[in-house]
């Protein structure tokens, strides 16, 4: 029994530390695959001194005794910030623990090459446009000719080959001019793509957090699969702990935790997320609970992004 537990408990570590945080935002409804049937699971095993002993039915394990259950803080929020397209690194603005707020720029990656690209399809452009109005009039003044003609040659003063000839003459200025106005709007497409590359040269804080990972420096080439930093959202706050699944029967998402960190302090969590379903490997069901008091939290243990911690029930 104690080599299992102690196998239980270290796949626990590794369980809490692994899984990626949760959306602070998602409510999980508990799986029926994990609520267990109390009726089921009742039976009898001997105990050390070889008496049979009552095991109390798993769906009734008490509340108070989910107490000191080993936990870890983790972000609500934790992003690797990579660039949308592929280029030089020119500069880093940050570094590890530095704090940033939403939109603040963190990084600049070489513009030399689309502001080139984006001269040349603005001159571009200019032509372009000045070709379709000049297509437009000469559509407009072909169809006039045409309706012209076909005034006269109603009234029998022009022949038909030549009212053939000006209504052809007019549908080839419109097919030109519409070829001209299709240029355009390729141009322009082709210019908000480069204007959005622009902006995406300058990388950006999706969310107010603080830097817990630098990755490049400048000069390194990098792109999409290459994220630069991490950002870890430490203003909401996470502990991540694990209880058998016996127990789901007493926990209900909302209920209130007690959070003891090692460095000292406490803290009270409300239950966000409860996994859907059991870790097949520690056979124990993940909970997240966000601190209630993430900003007294953080100053008590630091970042405090890994900070051990025991969990209690009340």
């Amino acid at each position: 029994m104690l080599d299992r537990m102690a196998c239980v408990w270290a796949a626990l570590a590794a369980l809490l530390v692994a899984c990626a945080p949760g959306d602070p935002t998602t409510t999980v409804e508990l799986s029926p695959a994990v609520t267990l049937d109390p009726s089921a699971r009742a039976q009898t095993e001997a105990d050390s001194s070889g008496q049979p002993s009552r095991v109390e039915p798993d769906g009734l394990t008490e509340l108070t005794e989910l107490t000191d259950l080993i936990g870890v803080v983790v972000p609500a929020r934790a992003v690797d910030v990579a660039p949308s397209l592929a280029g030089e690194l020119v500069e880093v603005r940050v570094q590890p623990g530095d704090r940033v707020v939403a939109g603040q720029v963190l990084a600049i990656l070489d513009d030399r090459r689309i502001r080139e690209d984006l001269s040349i399809a603005e001159a571009e452009l200019r032509r372009q446009r000045a070709g379709s109005a000049a297509a437009e009039l000469d559509a407009t003044q072909r169809a006039q000719a045409a309706d012209q003609l076909e005034a006269l040659a109603a009234q029998g003063h022009v022949p038909a080959l030549v009212l053939d000839e000006a209504v052809f003459a007019a549908k080839r200025s419109a097919a030109t001019l519409e070829q001209a106005d299709a240029s355009v709007a390729e141009s322009r497409a082709r210019i908000a793509r480069l204007r959005r590359q622009l902006e995406d040269s300058a990388l950006t804080s999706p969310f107010t957090g603080v830097v817990a990972q630098r990755y490049l420096d400048g000069g390194a080439v990098t792109g999409p699969s290459s994220p630069i930093l991490r950002l870890i959202d430490v203003d909401t706050l996470w502990v991540r702990f694990a209880v058998e699944p016996e127990a789901l029967a007493g926990v209900a998402l909302g209920d209130q935790v007690t959070v003891r960190f090692e460095a000292g302090g406490e803290t009270r969590a409300q239950l966000r997320h409860v996994a859907p379903q059991v870790d097949p490997v520690s056979e124990l069901v993940v909970i997240e609970a966000a601190l209630m008091d993430a900003s007294a939290s953080a100053s008590a243990i630091g970042i405090g992004i890994g900070a051990a911690a025991l969990v209690d029930f009340d």
